[in-house]
């Protein structure tokens, strides 16, 4: 029987957000814990991860769509492959990265802004979320390290 993947508590006043990128598609075996997809708000980037391992079945809702909170995003199921899931999933999330990363984590789009932003090298910093991913978080902790240190981030140019 299929598992509903909906969408989870977004954070205080926050009540929708936006798909913002799926991890896989239709049909494709999942591992437990995986992120399935990137739910973006006007302050953060939600990852939405399998509950278990499976089938990833019936997406409902696509990218840029808005949905509220406990919306039915989609349905995972069991299904043959869902035992090779860890496997196939590690190899084929590096080739979804649009710039180097730490350890070959991926990261969302909004923490590749906020990086960018800042001038921080994501490849100098060290992800904490699943499987080494940078996270909003790790980015900005860098950011407050190197302001209560005085310095400039570490990607900017030194003066001469």
């Amino acid at each position: 029987m299929p598992v509903e993947i909906r969408v989870p508590p977004l954070g205080e006043s926050v009540v929708e957000a936006t798909v913002g990128r799926w991890t896989k598609q239709q049909g494709q075996p999942v591992a437990k814990d995986e992120i399935l997809v990137e739910l973006e708000t006007d302050k953060i980037t939600v990852e939405v991860a399998a509950p278990h391992a499976g089938v990833l079945g019936r997406i409902v809702k696509n990218e840029g769509e808005t949905v509220g909170v406990n919306e039915l995003l989609a349905e995972l199921g069991d299904g043959a492959g869902a035992e090779q899931a860890p496997a196939a999933a590690a190899p084929a999330a590096a080739p979804e990265v649009a710039e180097p990363v730490g350890q070959g984590a991926q990261t969302s789009p909004a923490v590749r802004t906020l990086a960018a932003d800042n001038n921080l090298d994501l490849g100098q910093i060290r992800g904490s979320g699943p499987n080494g991913r940078i996270t909003k978080e790790d980015v900005l902790k860098v950011i407050e390290d190197g302001r209560s240190r005085g310095q400039q981030p570490a990607a900017a140019p030194a003066p001469a």
